[in-house]
Formats: C-alpha cells, sequence, structure tokens
C-alpha cells in the first residue's frame, strides 16, 4: 500500500496532470499541492483531501493507503478513464466495438 504522497503523486502522472492542473481543478494553490507530494510531506486536512480526490476521480480510502489498487484502478485503466471521461454515449459506442473487435481478433490469434 503506498501512503498519500506516493498515491498523489502516482494518480497525477498516470493522469498525466500536473500541479497547475491539480491546484485549478482543487482551488487548493500549487505550492500547497507540491508541499502534499515533496519527500517531507505536509499532510492536508480533510476537505483538502476531499478535493483531491474528486479532482482525481478516486475515493478518500484510496488516497489514504486503505484500500489497494486493483486491476480497475491500474494506470493503463485510469488513463482509459481519464481520456474518456467526457466521450458522448456516441463515442463510447465506437470505444466499446473497438475493444471488442481488438478482444475477438486476439482471441482467434492461437
Amino acid at each position: 500500500m503506498m501512503d498519500f504522497k506516493n498515491t498523489v503523486r502516482y494518480l497525477m502522472e498516470y493522469k498525466d496532470m500536473q500541479t497547475k492542473e491539480l491546484s485549478a481543478r482543487t482551488g487548493i494553490s500549487e505550492n500547497t499541492i507540491k508541499s502534499y507530494i515533496k519527500e517531507q510531506s505536509a499532510e492536508p486536512t480533510l476537505s483538502k483531501a476531499v478535493k483531491i480526490a474528486r479532482a482525481l476521480d478516486v475515493s478518500i480510502a484510496f488516497l489514504a493507503g486503505e484500500q489497494e489498487r486493483t486491476a480497475a484502478a491500474s494506470p493503463s485503466r485510469l488513463r482509459l478513464q481519464s481520456l474518456t471521461k467526457d466521450f458522448t454515449e456516441n463515442e463510447m459506442s465506437i470505444l466499446l466495438a473497438t475493444a471488442a473487435a481488438i478482444k475477438r481478433n486476439k482471441e482467434a490469434v492461437p
């Protein structure tokens, strides 16, 4: 299990998010966010941790390291979730059809 700072770093990396963007999404200053993810890190208040969790699309338990990463929260799946969160229903249908075709091709190859 990871601690708060490493979990935030991990999520930011795989969501391709810089501190500036996280700051804009949370209303927390860049310097404060940097202080949370540096080596000798400060601990956020509960209200700030909630803002960070919402901005990163995870639970507080996940951020706190109480909920282990699962396949559903793998780096690739988190990146896919981040990339597709604003997709329309039609775009999601196209993506799902493409994924199904890839799976069929993969299963067809011995």
